[in-house]
C-alpha cells in the first residue's frame, strides 16, 4: 500500500514539473507559477524523496511566517514532526 502512495506520488509530481502553467495559482488579475522558495530561483522542484535539512529549514520558515501573519495559532518546531523513517 505505502509503494502505492508513493508510486502516485512521484508520477504526480512527474506530472506536475511537465504542467507547470496548469500548477500555476491565479491570484487577482496575474498568474504566480509555481516559485522555489529560493526566490533567487524561478521554479520548485517537483519530486519525491527524503526530507532533508533543507527542506526543513524552507518549512520553518513557512511555518513562521504563517504564525507571524496569525494565519496559525501558535508556533511550529517543524524539526520535531518531521517522520523519519527508523527502519534500516
Amino acid at each position: 500500500m505505502l509503494q502505492q502512495i508513493i508510486d502516485v506520488t512521484t508520477s504526480t509530481a512527474k506530472w506536475a514539473e511537465q504542467h507547470r502553467d496548469e500548477v500555476a495559482i491565479p491570484q487577482r488579475r496575474h498568474r504566480h507559477r509555481a516559485r522555489h522558495p529560493d526566490h533567487r530561483r524561478n521554479r520548485s522542484a517537483f519530486a519525491v524523496g527524503p526530507i532533508t535539512e533543507d527542506i526543513i529549514a524552507t518549512q520553518q520558515g513557512v511555518a513562521d511566517r504563517f504564525f507571524r501573519l496569525g494565519l496559525i495559532p501558535r508556533q511550529v518546531a517543524i524539526r520535531d514532526i518531521v517522520w523519519r523513517n527508523t527502519q534500516t
